[in-house]
């Protein structure tokens, strides 16, 4: 019988085994190797959710979409200067324009600081549903109104005014004070609520916000979007009362600026505000501002607008014109489904 040498049997293993680990080599690396196509996104959306970022997880964004975006943010900015800023020399405007699918944004001016006025609804409406979260009680705390909290004045008047000497619950104030954007609701709600949530919230979100009784800060836009994309993400309150509060500024019953030129059939949360003031020189300034989310199907964005001239009519006019070029660029870019 012819014998099998020692290194005979060595050289068949070895053959065995780097057969064998060339084969499992090769399948895992069609097994583990990325796919590489057109489409390198990767997400995991929520849903039950209207008005928050439904985006749990998501991996790289697709070179499809930056190439999309880059042009629309150049032609966008050319726009505004040749159709806006060009022919209003002498205003000052102020535009911030984020992307809220991946974060990218533009910016006019967008560190210029302006009177925040009307606002401040926002905040207070964020640190009441903050407070809300830890005891679900004060929603229907019911608050009487009192002849001396129902005399603001305010240039866009309420569709429906408080009733002196009637009960409202928290729920009906902020509602009253967000929707119909009653300065009275407001003036209610700021002196109701635990200053210490206030402070603190400030601080969270790092943003200087007036306290009661104090001299007025000033906003810039840029600060301003910081309200609304805190709310979108829900990164300060929790998913449901960030949804809460973006349902709210949904029903705002101020249809012109952003909204006028976005279809009714897509929402828009957001909230206006305006300021008239006489300036060192004598000059009656108006300020008219608007911020909010437009949720155009599949690419929802943060618009926020702010103007400063002597005429009411031309400074809204200037927001309305600068809405509508933005919609008419990402709807361009990207065709409504």
């Amino acid at each position: 019988m012819k014998k099998i040498s020692i290194t005979s049997h060595k050289q068949i293993l070895l053959f065995i085994v780097w057969t064998t680990l060339g084969i499992v080599s090769t399948v895992g690396f069609f097994i583990y190797q990325p796919y590489i196509g057109d489409i390198t996104d990767y997400s995991i959306r929520q849903s039950g959710y209207n008005f928050i970022n439904p985006l749990l997880e998501c991996e790289i964004q697709s070179n499809w979409d930056r190439q999309k975006y880059i042009p629309f943010e150049t032609e966008t900015i050319n726009r505004i200067k040749k159709e806006v800023i060009e022919t209003h020399s002498g205003m000052t405007i102020g535009i911030y324009v984020r992307n809220l699918n991946n974060g990218p944004w533009f910016g006019i001016n967008e560190d210029e600081k302006y009177s925040p006025a009307s606002l401040m609804k926002v905040p207070i409406l964020i640190t009441f549903l903050k407070w809300i979260e830890s005891d679900p009680n004060i929603l229907t705390r019911k608050i009487l109104v009192n002849d001396d909290e129902n005399g603001s004045t305010q240039y866009f008047k309420p569709a429906k005014n408080l009733i002196i000497g009637k009960e409202y619950t928290v729920k009906e104030l902020l509602e009253q004070m967000i929707i119909y954007s009653d300065n009275s609701a407001m003036n209610i709600l700021a002196n109701t609520m635990p200053i210490d949530f206030y402070t603190k919230m400030s601080h969270d979100i790092n943003i200087p916000i007036p306290k009661k009784d104090t001299e007025e800060n000033y906003l810039s836009v840029k600060e301003v979007a910081t309200f609304f994309r805190i709310l979108y993400n829900s990164s300060y309150l929790n998913r449901d009362s960030s949804e809460y509060a973006l349902g709210l500024l949904s029903k705002v019953t101020f249809d012109k600026w952003i909204r006028a030129w976005v279809p009714l059939n897509i929402w828009v949360a957001h909230k206006f505000w305006e300021r008239g003031y006489i300036d060192e020189s004598g000059k009656n300034i108006r300020q008219l501002h608007d911020c909010g989310v437009v949720y155009y199907p599949g690419y929802p964005y943060l618009i926020c607008l702010v103007t400063k001239w002597d005429d009411f009519d031309t400074n809204a006019t200037v927001l309305s014109t600068i809405s509508k070029i933005v919609f008419e660029e990402i709807s361009g870019v990207y065709p409504e489904k």
